[in-house]
């Protein structure tokens, strides 16, 4: 389990999440294949894309997409942050959940979603992971904060207006030390709202508004999305997770 740390929380607070991402790295993206897949897991069979490093680049870490109620997991492949993730050094899967896309069947209820989250990353094998989540995903996510996985560690959360986090007591939030990239759109006064509230009070957290953005704001400005998340993740990788003595695998 990751420790509190100041040094940790003033790091991430003070880190700078508009550095211009590099041109060159940039231009490895048309050359990213985005692959689509099936696993069987108890339940369901999962259909998933996955995307990594082109030309052998070697990988940063593993990095899970959870769409949100109202699409699938092509909306991570439409607006191209699978390939840019992957140009930038990270094994990325971005599955369709129960009941949506191409993973069909029934919906799984809302206290057996991070069960269900658990047992699609360790089917794979996935030691370490980094989740980015949106809106409903956060009833897969949240949960796992305070009940930590048996086989596999959650290193970092990127919570993109996630639902959920009422039911996370602000007074344990504060000794969660899993880093927290908050990010919700400017117009989203609801649930993105909500979720800042409740989250901020995470040892690591640090809030992130995007001008102008919708609930769904990694839809709203693709480019601020994804540069402040791949600057916050870089930070965390070089500062936090690389130190970290439960990380084993990355």
């Amino acid at each position: 389990m990751l420790e509190r740390d100041p040094q940790v929380r003033h790091i991430i607070q003070s880190a700078k999440l508009d550095e211009p991402l590099s041109e060159n790295v940039l231009n490895l993206i048309e050359d990213v294949e985005v692959t689509k897949n099936f696993v069987d897991l108890s339940t369901h069979r999962v259909f998933y894309f996955h995307a990594k490093p082109p030309n052998g680049n070697g990988i940063k870490a593993n990095v899970v997409f959870l769409h949100d109620q109202t699409n699938s997991a092509s909306i991570w492949k439409e607006g191209y942050t699978l390939q840019t993730f992957a140009a930038f050094g990270y094994n990325c899967l971005a599955l369709d959940l129960p009941g949506m896309g191409r993973t069909g069947g029934d919906s799984v209820e809302e206290e057996d979603r991070p069960d269900f989250f658990c047992e699609f990353v360790e089917t794979l094998a996935l030691h370490e992971v980094i989740v980015v989540g949106t809106s409903q995903a956060g009833q897969y996510i949240i949960p796992l904060l305070t009940k930590r996985p048996d086989k596999f560690y959650i290193t970092c959360v990127i919570a993109v207006a996630l639902s959920g986090t009422n039911k996370l007591d602000s007074d344990a939030a504060k000794d969660i030390a899993t880093p927290c990239l908050v990010v919700r759109g400017e117009l989203d006064t609801s649930l993105g709202l909500n979720a800042d509230n409740n989250l901020k009070h995470l040892a690591n957290a640090r809030l992130l508004v995007v001008p102008r953005g919708k609930h769904l704001c990694h839809i709203s400005d693709p480019h601020f999305f994804h540069q402040a998340v791949l600057n916050f993740l870089d930070i965390v990788l070089k500062n936090v997770i690389r130190k970290s003595t439960f990380v084993t695998r990355i």
